[in-house]
């Protein structure tokens, strides 16, 4: 089965980081047809340094844009450019098991009425030299939607999907923060079935930076944006969505120490 990577990268992003992603993707047993990658405004020469050597490499077809547009945008433009019918996502600063492509594809094969299949990741700090605990979703499709009422189902990384499903349904929109927990409500609400996998295929860099950007008002915006949409979409009653709202707002004024302990308890 053909299928695409979709990625997006912008000025902050570490060299290092992003190359230990690229290389990653060149150890995968089942490698992509293409990777798409955009490139969210003008980034650092040591980052156009990494695409070159990669383009040498790698099916890499690179979209430069004028200006950062932000992750949803991006990935938006980037998902116009694909192919293929089955897209990957892969995040810059992350690393990828070398067997994730190959068992995500053959699961899709076995399961075709599948639209999103995601995995479980392995957090490590910025380094990737300690081990913080795994991010575990539900695996089937009831649980997972129960699940969206309340957090998001799905890890971004880790997923992969079918294109024109996610285009029926609008594919990535503006959401600061939250542009796949949108879509993933938006695929929910119009009956499309997903899952997980158990295991972890990405390891994903963490650690306090991380929480850091997930406080202050710019997301509790984000959050009553979520609320707003639950409702518009019928996945929740008012009283359950607001309750919901309340909770993951207030997380998002906690001190960081707080809310590091509050990430730890929903990891295994």
């Amino acid at each position: 089965m053909q299928f695409s990577v979709l990625m997006s990268v912008y000025k902050n992003e570490l060299p290092d980081h992003f190359n230990a992603c690229f290389a990653s993707l060149e150890k995968q047993t089942l490698q992509p047809n293409e990777i798409i990658l955009v490139v969210d405004g003008v980034v650092s020469s040591d980052l156009y340094t990494v695409i070159k050597k990669w383009n040498e490499r790698l099916n890499l077809k690179t979209i430069q844009l004028n200006r950062n547009v932000g992750l949803g945008s991006a990935l938006n433009i980037g998902l116009q450019h694909c192919q293929y019918k089955i897209v990957a996502r892969m995040d810059t600063d992350d690393v990828c098991v070398s067997t994730r492509f190959e068992k995500q594809i053959n699961f899709l094969l076995e399961n075709p009425e599948v639209c999103v299949l995601g995995t479980a990741v392995r957090e490590f700090d910025e380094t990737m030299s300690f081990s913080l605990g795994q991010r575990v979703n539900p695996l089937h499709y009831e649980e997972i939607k129960e699940m969206a009422k309340k957090r998001n189902p799905f890890n971004h990384m880790s997923v992969m999907f079918k294109r024109d499903m996610i285009c029926s349904v609008g594919g990535y929109l503006h959401h600061a923060f939250m542009e796949d927990y949108n879509l993933w409500l938006r695929v929910l609400a119009s009956g499309y079935k997903v899952g997980n996998l158990v295991e972890p295929l990405v390891y994903v860099r963490a650690g306090r930076s991380m929480i850091q950007r997930r406080k202050g008002l710019v997301y509790i915006s984000s959050e009553y944006k979520l609320f707003k949409l639950k409702l518009a979409l019928g996945l929740d009653n008012r009283f359950m969505a607001s309750y919901i709202f309340i909770l993951r707002a207030s997380a998002r004024m906690l001190p960081t120490k707080f809310l590091s302990k509050l990430y730890c308890f929903f990891r295994k």
